[in-house]
């Protein structure tokens, strides 16, 4: 976690399970936030059009909980905005 209090994903090592390998997942990202004395993970996640809702929601559960366990906190609140992309992605933009 930054001095900020977000979460920034590791570039050495494998990928978070339930973002990096949850097909329709198009971008995610958490901050750790207080919401009226309470500490909150606030995570904001955007799937594609076609994505498959029982599947990210179960992703989604696995991450909060990983999350908590993590942290040692099992009482840690979590806050999910899903969005769903107006566009199917279709890759890298190349110059």
């Amino acid at each position: 976690m930054t001095p900020t209090g977000r979460t920034t994903p590791s570039s050495s090592g494998p990928a978070p399970r339930g973002r990096a390998y949850t097909p329709g997942v198009r971008s995610a990202n958490s901050k750790a936030v207080t919401d009226r004395g309470r500490r909150t993970l606030q995570l904001t996640i955007t799937i594609e059009p076609t994505a498959d809702l029982p599947t990210i929601t179960a992703a989604t559960d696995h991450v909060c909980h990983d999350l908590a366990r993590a942290l040692r906190d099992p009482d840690i609140a979590t806050r999910v905005h899903l969005h769903t992309a107006r566009t199917t992605h279709s890759g890298p933009r190349v110059s």
